[in-house]
């Protein structure tokens, strides 16, 4: 991973996990309600109005399930519901999803910086090229970054498209990842911007 890739990661990690206050650093205390906060959203304990600030809205395949940060693990944003929906974020792509409803229930995504490879539950591999990361602007308050990868797969062609989109405080505030070669996207989208 270049030193530039990984200071921005690490930058999308601090801005999203730090606000929860489980990623203390450099001797920076933790407060108490902070950590009520993160346990009551698993106990239920707190109401929406407590933990809605640090709500995200994930949308795969026409449903959608409001998940929260809850951890950060060698690089990679955890987010989860108290449903057992997990998700991993590495900063540019969604590469774990556990717990979805149905016939998918796994996604693995294993991805270099030239390629990616998707395993849905217990099948086979689809790997894609991927072009290099670009930086895209619509306006002084729309932009991010966006990499799309291509490939075929018994000889239908594939497209997946994974993209940041940050708010005018450089924050992520939209993560767009395939995790279905072909299919839409998945949208992971901060709740409060």
């Amino acid at each position: 991973m270049s030193a530039a890739r990984t200071k921005r990661a690490l930058a999308a990690l601090l801005l999203i996990v730090l606000p929860l206050g489980i990623l203390p650093l450099g001797g920076c205390a933790v407060r108490a309600s902070q950590l009520e906060t993160v346990r009551g959203l698993w106990y239920g304990l707190r109401t929406s109005e407590v933990a809605a600030p640090f709500a995200w809205q994930f949308e795969f395949n026409g449903v959608g399930y409001t998940v929260y940060p809850v951890a950060e693990r060698a690089g990679r944003v955890i987010f989860a519901n108290g449903s057992g929906l997990t998700l991993e974020w590495d900063g540019e792509f969604i590469v774990v999803v556990e717990g979805l409803p149905g016939a998918i229930g796994v996604v693995r995504i294993e991805r270099s910086e030239r390629s990616v490879r998707y395993r849905l539950g217990e099948g086979g591999f689809v790997t894609l090229d991927c072009g290099s990361r670009r930086a895209w602007r619509i306006s002084p308050t729309q932009h991010g970054l966006r990499r799309e990868c291509l490939g075929e797969d018994r000889h239908i062609a594939l497209r997946s498209i994974h993209e940041v989109e940050f708010d005018t405080q450089d924050r992520p505030a939209v993560i767009r990842s395939t995790l279905v070669p072909g299919a839409p996207a998945a949208t992971l989208t901060r709740a409060v911007r």
